[in-house]
């Protein structure tokens, strides 16, 4: 009796036992590394039974990621073209595509420097990453695109942008205001009228639907604009 007693016990333990969520995949533009590491250390603490990966990179390379089947809980775009194209082909519903913003910057590493004496510019890939598009975009709105585009360097994200100019490969840089560090100089160079307003798009499954209002809260806009972010 004892012994039965026992697994009795043993088993209503078992069942009771609460199930461990399955961990959350986030995909991210490249843009968003140190403000995604913030937040979800914020959302871990109060939910320490859920785990999240991260996947960070340029946002048409996660979006065709995601297209391709790649697990993604949570997507979060530069812009709003991306989580579109997904929800198009229902692959990820759209959650919010107005509330979080940057700016494009202009940064150099070494004062004085100019994009027309600049022999390489550097700008994330326009035919996939928005911000290399936005690049275009305000280059063309200037009537310089077609003068400088022989001495651009394509990479694959900002991050990369933010690397080439620190290592001096290249004398001049298109990315966030966000990307902005102390070893490199910005340069007043866009104009306001040559660009849209840049959002961030969201988009999530059932699963991820906690953490996108999580980050969208009142407690994650702190966050947001604690990194430079502008939050609508």
């Amino acid at each position: 009796m004892r012994i039965i007693g026992y697994c009795i016990v043993s088993m209503w333990v078992v069942g009771c036992t609460p199930k461990t969520p399955a961990p959350l995949t986030i995909s991210a533009a490249a843009s968003l590394a140190d403000v995604m590491a913030a937040l979800v250390s914020v959302f871990t603490k109060e939910n320490p039974n859920q785990a999240i990966r991260l996947n960070l990179g340029g946002s048409g390379l996660l979006a065709r990621q995601i297209e391709a089947g790649a697990k993604a809980d949570l997507f979060i775009s530069a812009d709003v073209h991306w989580v579109r194209y997904l929800a198009q082909r229902k692959k990820i519903a759209i959650v919010d595509t107005s509330s979080i913003g940057n700016s494009l910057a202009v940064f150099v590493h070494t004062e004085g420097m100019t994009l027309q004496h600049a022999q390489r510019i550097v700008l994330a890939d326009p035919r996939s990453v928005p911000a290399g598009r936005y690049a275009k975009m305000a280059l063309s709105c200037m009537g310089q695109w077609a003068e400088v585009s022989p001495k651009i360097v394509p990479v694959q994200d900002v991050k990369a942008v933010v690397r080439t100019l620190q290592l001096r490969s290249a004398d001049v840089g298109f990315a966030y205001d966000t990307d902005a560090l102390p070893d490199l100089v910005r340069i007043p160079y866009v104009p306001e009228n040559c660009l849209p307003k840049i959002r961030y798009g969201i988009s999530a499954t059932k699963d991820g639907l906690g953490f996108a209002h999580f980050i969208l809260s009142d407690k994650a806009k702190e966050i947001w604009t604690k990194h430079g972010f502008k939050v609508w």
